[in-house]
């Protein structure tokens, strides 16, 4: 009697078993990392699969000559569980992509260019305005020195006694004569002041005026140049603006209602830069030349949310902190509130080389 233990087969469901859970752990691995928004974790769940041992039975055979067969008791196998403990991966929702229908976008046809004629330089001749003014100034002397009076003393006239006779007195002594003398009045002389000099002053020689020159004026040729802009987003044409720099001085062009721009520049090379909010600003060379240019149409690129200038992943990361927010400055669909439609456009935008 011979007793054959095969362990083979369960060996190999047993390896079967593994690949089966690692396939089952790779599919669930790879599903993770394409969803969108990640959930909580959930409770690890025990697994026991209790390994299977399959024995066959042994075979007695007896030999047929002999009588005295003792029965084989085969030895026991022991069933041994194990326990095999996986981490059951977190569930994961994933949200269905909302299809946004974009509108439609419609040709405007664009205005025909009317010819101008070109300008005539008309020179103004310069009139000269002769005006006589005098050129010899008399000089009018007025004498108001007059010879002063000449003043002369005057002497009342006075008599005075010729004779002075003596009378004789008897028995009285003779009288002494008297002299009487009249003191004249004292002439008190009055000066007279010297009259004052009269000086003849000549007026300056005025001088003759010049007529102003004429500035000389320039024909400059112009030109005109058309333009027609647009958007995928929602755009008032007051926030859009224009710039020309180049061959004359910086000009910036209004946009009408429709979307269309109409400038006229003097000839030559210029940048022309189209700008407008949470929009990538357009910049382009163009050649004004003597007949008028018709540029394509402008597509402004919607997404640039922090003003960069460009579409990155600054943008992204300004919507997802206002995600579900009241956000003027970011908001691109006219909702007023941040949410996947806001993020599709700038994914879109970035993707697409809009940078």
């Amino acid at each position: 009697m011979k007793t054959q233990h095969n362990n083979f087969p369960s060996t190999q469901l047993r390896m079967l078993t593994y690949v089966l859970v690692f396939f089952i752990v790779l599919a669930i691995a790879v599903q993770a990392t394409f969803a969108q928004d990640e959930a909580e974790p959930s409770e690890d769940e025990i697994i026991l699969t209790e390994a299977i041992i399959l024995t066959e039975t042994p075979v007695v055979t007896e030999e047929e000559n002999d009588d005295s067969a003792v029965p084989v008791t085969p030895e026991p196998t022991l069933l041994t569980p194990t326990a095999i403990i996986t981490e059951a991966p977190p569930l994961i929702e994933t949200q269905t992509p909302e299809v946004i229908l974009l509108p439609e976008m419609s040709e405007t046809p664009l205005p025909q260019p009317i010819e101008s004629l070109e300008p005539t330089a008309t020179e103004e001749a310069a009139v000269m305005v002769e005006t006589e003014l005098p050129t010899e100034i008399v000089a009018t002397q007025t004498e108001d020195a007059q010879s002063a009076p000449e003043l002369s003393p005057t002497e009342p006239a006075t008599t005075l006694p010729q004779d002075v006779t003596a009378t004789e007195v008897v028995l009285t002594p003779a009288p002494e004569a008297t002299e009487i003398v009249e003191t004249l009045p004292q002439e008190t002389a009055t000066e007279i002041a010297p009259a004052p000099d009269t000086t003849v002053t000549e007026d300056a020689p005025v001088s003759e005026p010049e007529a102003p020159a004429m500035p000389e004026v320039e024909a400059v040729a112009v030109s005109q140049l058309y333009g027609h802009i647009d958007s995928a987003l929602p755009l008032a044409n007051n926030d859009i603006t224009i710039t020309l720099r180049g061959a004359s001085k910086e000009q910036t062009i209004s946009v009408q209602s429709n979307g269309s721009f109409v400038a006229e520049l003097p000839l030559g090379n210029y940048e022309i830069t189209v700008s407008a909010p949470l929009h990538v600003p357009y910049v382009a060379d163009v050649f004004i030349a003597d007949e008028p240019l018709v540029l394509p149409i402008i597509m402004l690129t919607g997404g640039d949310v922090d003003g960069s200038g460009r579409i990155d992943m600054g943008d992204v990361n300004t919507l997802v902190d206002n995600f579900g927010q009241p956000f003027p400055a970011g908001e691109l669909t006219g909702d007023n509130v941040i949410d996947i439609r806001d993020l599709t456009i700038v994914g879109a935008n970035m993707q697409s080389g809009s940078y």
